[in-house]
Order: C-alpha cells, then sequence, then structure tokens
C-alpha cells in the first residue's frame, strides 16, 4: 500500500493530465485568478514509481526527484525490488495460533487478474459555481506469471492483455469509441515487477516499447502500478493471529507537497494458508507552497482516508480486493480579491477480481 494513492485527473480519452508544467522565467509574483480549470495531477507526481516512461508533455518521468530534478536511467532493465524502508510495525499479534505469514507464490503458473479503477472530482471555485465529473470506471486485465524466488523475493513477469472502460458505463457511442481507440493499443505491454516473500510490491519497469511513448500511456501505466500494489498484503515480520494489527507508513512527494500515508491492517479471518486482511488509510500533507507557476504563492493541505478489504491466498496474488478512498485537496491562492481557497474533493474506488472465482 505504498502509493495508493487517488486519480485526480482522468480525462474522457486519457489526454487531459498532462506533465508538471517547465519552469517559467521569472516574474515578479502578483495577485492571479485563480485558473478555471486547475485539477491537481498526482499521475505524474513527483516520485512516480512507473519508471522509463515518457509522459504526454514529453519529460522523461524516470527519475524525477522531490525538487523536480532529472536523473532517470534508461528504460528497461530488472524489476525494481520492493522497498525495506515500507517495513510493517506489529500492534496487536492477535489470537493463537500466530504464525509469520509469508507467500510462497507458485513459479511458472499464471494468474488472471481484473482490475477497475472508477474516479469522481467535484471543485469547488471561489467565484464560480461547483464541478463534479464522474470518471468512467477503467478497467485493466493482467496476466502475471511468478518466478523461482530469489533472496525472499519473486519476480513476476506482468502482461496488460486488455485496457478499457467497464461495463455499463452509460457513454454514447461516440465516446466510448474515442476511448477504446485511445486505449487499445496499449494491450500486450509487458513489465517487470517484484513482490516479497512478506508481501511488499516493488516498482514496475518496462522495456522499450514505442507504444509507451503515446499520449494518455503515461496515466494508464500509473493506473497499473497502483492496481499492482493491490496484489498482496505486506504482513509483519513476526507470528500473527486472527485479530492481529500492524501498521505501514510511507511517504511521498507530489506537486510539492510530503504526503504521508499509514495504512492500518488487521487480519480478520485465516483458515489454511487464505484470510481475509482489512485495510485502513489516513493520509495527511500540512499546508506546503504548492509547485504550480500559475499560482505563485499558493498553498496546499492534503487530508485523506480509505478503506479497503483483501481476499489473500499466500501461493497466489491477491484474489479479490475491493475498496474506495476520499481525499480533500485545500489550494489557498493569493487574488486581488484576497486569499481564496479551491477545494477538491476526489473519491475513487479499486477493485481486482479474478475471473471465474
Amino acid at each position: 500500500m505504498r502509493k495508493l494513492v487517488p486519480l485526480l485527473c482522468l480525462s474522457l480519452a486519457l489526454a487531459a493530465c498532462k506533465d508538471d508544467p517547465p519552469p517559467v522565467k521569472a516574474e515578479p509574483k502578483k495577485p492571479t485568478p485563480v485558473p478555471s480549470d486547475f485539477v491537481m495531477n498526482e499521475f505524474i507526481n513527483d516520485d512516480t514509481k512507473v519508471k522509463g516512461v515518457t509522459g504526454d508533455g514529453g519529460v522523461n518521468m524516470a527519475g524525477l526527484t522531490a525538487d523536480g530534478g532529472g536523473g532517470g536511467g534508461p528504460a528497461g532493465g530488472g524489476a525494481a525490488a520492493p522497498e525495506d524502508g515500507a517495513a510493517a510495525k506489529l500492534v496487536e499479534a492477535g489470537q493463537d495460533p500466530k504464525v509469520a505469514r509469508r507467500y510462497a507464490f507458485t513459479a511458472g503458473k499464471a494468474e488472471t487478474r481484473v482490475g477497475q479503477v472508477k474516479v469522481s472530482i467535484s471543485v469547488e471555485t471561489p467565484g464560480a459555481p461547483p464541478q463534479q465529473q464522474a470518471q468512467p470506471a477503467l478497467e485493466l486485465t493482467m496476466k502475471l506469471t511468478a518466478k523461482a524466488a530469489q533472496k525472499g523475493s519473486y519476480p513476476f513477469d506482468l502482461k496488460l492483455e486488455k485496457v478499457g472502460l467497464a461495463e455499463g458505463q452509460g457513454l454514447g457511442a461516440q465516446a466510448a469509441a474515442e476511448v477504446t481507440k485511445q486505449l487499445g493499443p496499449l494491450a500486450g505491454l509487458t513489465s517487470k515487477l517484484e513482490i516479497s516473500n512478506k508481501g511488499t510490491v516493488g516498482e514496475l519497469t518496462f522495456s522499450g516499447d514505442e507504444r509507451m511513448q503515446k499520449q494518455g500511456t503515461a496515466e494508464v501505466l500509473d493506473l497499473l502500478q497502483q492496481t499492482a500494489e493491490l496484489l498482496s498484503v505486506p504482513f509483519p515480520e513476526e507470528p500473527i493471529g486472527v485479530g492481529a494489527k500492524w501498521d505501514v507508513q510511507n511517504v511521498s512527494v507530489t506537486q510539492g507537497a510530503k504526503v504521508t500515508t499509514l495504512t492500518h491492517f488487521t487480519l480478520k479471518e485465516w483458515t489454511g494458508d487464505a484470510g481475509v486482511v482489512g485495510a485502513e488509510i489516513v493520509r495527511s500533507a500540512p499546508k506546503t507552497p504548492l509547485r504550480d507557476p500559475r499560482m505563485p504563492g499558493a498553498m496546499l493541505e492534503v487530508n485523506g482516508k480509505g478503506s479497503y478489504t483483501f481476499n489473500v491466498k499466500l501461493d497466489r496474488p491477491a484474489v479479490k480486493v475491493s475498496g474506495e478512498s476520499n481525499m480533500m485537496a485545500n489550494i489557498e491562492v493569493k487574488t486581488e480579491k484576497g486569499v481564496q481557497t479551491i477545494h477538491q474533493n476526489i473519491k475513487s474506488k479499486h477493485a481486482i477480481d479474478t475471473p471465474g472465482k
């Protein structure tokens, strides 16, 4: 659950989100009106985990740092290993019997998972009527094949077999056709992924493929990373039983804001090598200068909560996952009328299902 960020700008054809604007020449800071089209873009964030992908704006996303500096190695290479820094901290060990939960993925066995993401955004801007937009739910069909464990981690080959709209979106034929046109060519993309035997998910890495440079691809691959992070639950080092509680804390940087995400896990059920785990997420960022040249002097504050349920089995990726999160971003902007605040409320739903189950 390292990132699991809400999706903050997803146009119908996945072409509206852009990379952070390039630096602008220094100008005297003066009050500016609140941009009517401003929506926080957390797809292309400062510490993106999608490696070797070029965003729509042509900026190489790989290796972007918190201060906006470029680094970024070339695309390809091995899958990035799970981070040790996201270790789970045990709070309560739970009931007997207590067992150290460890994944033992079956090497060579292909598993298919279908992930869905649906987002709705409401924006309140001073001097303008409230705006609401419900994005159509996207569906990602993945084929995952584990390899033999290496030093406590399992490499996976991941293939994006299909990407498109989930059923029942109620879009007109023309709009649906445009989405299909944008997303269809991404089917067949392959990547590498590692999951530790404790359930920590690493970063997706992609080999060279010209389709990764197409408009909208960066956003879809970030969706894929989010979905991949739901494929397992990060278990603590210690033995645990039903009722056990443990925490995982992570920090990311988005448009200049240092966002802390604290996830509280609870082992609700367990039989044999399978069980049910609940996760409650609390996300926050103190008021911080917003990195957006259109609004000099603007300040950003973030707060959010989420709740997820995982059906896990220790020999395969999560069988079923469902949950949703709600995040409020408040942006204070200096204008000629004084300080005004934009309120953005983002609701997102994530799900993973196993076909035929």
